[in-house]
């Protein structure tokens, strides 16, 4: 059975750090004039930690969810770990970037938000692995005819079977390169961006999803698989990048706007004009389809490997 606070010992990993903080939860008000902000009625708890590879990352929690506040009406329960804000992965962020994206939510009355949390099931202890995946949507509406504050309108809840997964179509700039990842001609490499989107050589699919780990730590692993709009799926094959018919699934992690791909001890890169495996974390920085605005400038002309096959050789890389 649980009792007290059922996830404070979820952070207590291999990797992990007591180094908690926790601040009070701010939001927005629209047209209010004080810094301060409204009271969201919770608290965010955050425990840094590193994973195995040693990346490190936050693990939220929410605390102290006052009654009748925003928190509360939203659902919300004590030790209820939060995974993703409007569609952003939060382990990613510090606690001070977590309190900020907090501050800056739209409070507006039309504009959703957007949670995905983690929960224990009632009745289950953490030692057993028995969580929930819940995602909640509401409305966030001002409130002027008392003291400023927020209320919360038209708020869903949907328990999740699994943990969540997504698709989005991207565009991945190379590091230190003008030239995007593209995929025609059944061959994958790089190339500029052209002047019109009727050229979907460079839109990636990518198609993500979250890993548990064995020891249903808190922290989780993104899984993503990329293809063309064409299901042309970017695959390895022992130290070959190459294009295959089924998914292949690489852990990335997400820092920003950048993304990185990893399988085994290699990192999904670039190399002259071909796309490759690399032994050290390569960097491609992510622009969603519809957001990124085409260089004019740039040449048109595609670069891409001049092997048949579509992939290159890692000979000079190990």
């Amino acid at each position: 059975m649980l009792h007290g606070r059922p996830m404070a010992i979820a952070y207590r990993i291999k990797g992990s750090s007591s180094n908690s903080i926790s601040s009070q939860i701010k939001i927005g008000h629209l047209l209010q004039d004080h810094a301060l902000g409204d009271d969201f009625g919770a608290e965010v708890e955050s425990h840094p930690y590193k994973d195995k590879d040693h990346n490190g990352y936050f693990l939220h929690f929410f605390t102290n969810i006052e009654p009748n506040s925003v928190a509360q009406h939203l659902t919300l329960r004590e030790y209820d770990e939060l995974v993703f804000l409007n569609d952003e992965f939060v382990p990613s962020l510090t606690h001070d970037e977590l309190i900020a994206k907090f501050k800056s939510l739209p409070v507006d009355s039309h504009t959703p938000l957007k949670l995905i949390i983690r929960r224990v099931k009632q009745g289950h202890d953490i030692k057993e692995k028995e969580f929930q995946w819940i995602r909640i949507q509401a409305i966030l509406v001002p409130e002027y005819d008392k003291e400023p504050g927020t209320i919360v309108k038209e708020c869903h809840t949907e328990h999740l079977k699994s943990a969540p997964n997504g698709t989005s179509t991207i565009y991945l700039k190379l590091q230190d390169s003008s030239k995007y990842m593209s995929i025609q001609n059944h061959r994958i490499g790089a190339c500029f961006l052209q002047a019109s989107e009727s050229d979907i050589t460079t839109h990636i699919t990518m198609n993500w999803r979250i890993f548990v780990s064995s020891q249903n730590v808190p922290q989780t692993y993104f899984l993503a698989s990329l293809s063309s709009d064409h299901m042309e799926y970017v695959s390895v094959n022992g130290q070959e990048v190459n294009l295959a018919e089924q998914p292949f699934e690489f852990m990335y992690s997400k820092e920003g706007g950048f993304r990185s791909f990893k399988v085994k001890d290699k990192y999904l890169g670039y190399d002259g004009d071909t796309i490759t495996l690399k032994s050290q974390p390569y960097k491609f920085e992510a622009f969603p389809v519809t957001n990124l605005k085409f260089d004019r400038n740039a040449t048109a002309n595609s670069s891409f490997s001049s092997q048949s096959s579509g992939y290159a050789s890692l000979d000079a890389d190990d």
